[in-house]
């Protein structure tokens, strides 16, 4: 089994958070294509 370091770990939960908080809220939106992804992009 991988063993992640620290920074790693810090990466994968901010990651998490910014697609629980960015992502998830317009998920329906930009799989229809309602919502362009642009906004979102630059956040990332």
């Amino acid at each position: 089994m991988i063993e992640w370091s620290e920074e790693h770990e810090m990466i994968r939960e901010a990651l998490k958070r910014f697609v629980d908080d960015e992502i998830r809220p317009h998920v329906e939106e930009l799989e229809h294509g309602d919502l362009p992804p642009y906004d979102i992009l630059r956040k990332l």
